[in-house]
């Protein structure tokens, strides 16, 4: 067994629960493209994590959010799935999942965000090589989130924190500095939450065609579908 785990937490797509900030204000989405877009990013980002699972540092298990076996039928493939058990508390979840992760003998545990469409395998295991020195890694996004948070240790500081209003990153910072809890950065990364993201992500795809259609060939084809 590995000692390094990367955990993907994704929701379960349905039409009018993700991505719905891109469904709001002048030139937004339909419900339907919102949909149809998180799905094709999240499809990418979880056939990229198995086509190089075999040849990293680290296993790969999915925390889906909502129904498991639906989550299966939807994304097939050879990973394995934990349990959110935070009960809509998403630092709960986190939480749960670092701790039952070192429990199974896991030394490192890192914890990614479903819709990254620039995320490499470089990237996590650049997250990995920090938890050797370091207690925790964050990888901060383009508001004030985190698309990603590594550990080695027990993570009490993931409780109790507003996720939803771009401050996480700073409170988990901040409250790393207090708990003397070491840790280390990651370079941003953008994800895709409003419509402006959109409109630079679909330019930037269309641009470098070629790069794309391989890399990111479900979202690609969702640009060329939906524009």
């Amino acid at each position: 067994m590995k000692v390094n785990v990367l955990v993907l937490y994704a929701k379960l797509p349905q039409i009018g629960s993700v991505k719905t900030r891109l469904t709001r204000g002048e030139n937004s989405l339909t419900p339907e493209q919102a949909y149809q877009l998180y799905t094709a990013l999240l499809s990418d980002l979880i056939e990229l994590f198995l086509n190089t699972q075999h040849d990293s540092s680290y296993d790969f298990f999915i925390c889906p959010i909502g129904d498991s076996i639906q989550f299966k039928t939807m994304f097939p493939g050879d990973y394995q799935m934990v349990v959110d058990e935070g009960q809509g508390d998403l630092g709960r979840s986190m939480f749960r999942t670092i701790n039952n992760m070192l429990s199974k003998k896991y030394s490192h545990v890192s914890i990614l965000g479903s819709d990254l469409p620039f995320i490499t395998p470089e990237r996590i295991e650049e997250s990995f090589r920090g938890l050797l020195d370091y207690d925790m890694v964050l990888g901060p996004d383009q508001r004030g989130g985190c698309y990603l948070i590594g550990s080695k240790i027990p993570l009490e500081i993931l409780l109790d924190i507003p996720w939803s209003e771009g401050r996480d990153f700073q409170i988990l910072l901040d409250r790393s500095k207090q708990n003397s809890i070491s840790s280390k950065l990651l370079a941003p990364e953008m994800d895709c939450d409003t419509i402006e993201d959109y409109h630079y992500l679909r330019e930037y795809i269309l641009r470098y065609t070629d790069e794309f259609k391989k890399r990111m060939k479900n979202t690609y084809t969702y640009f060329e579908c939906f524009t």
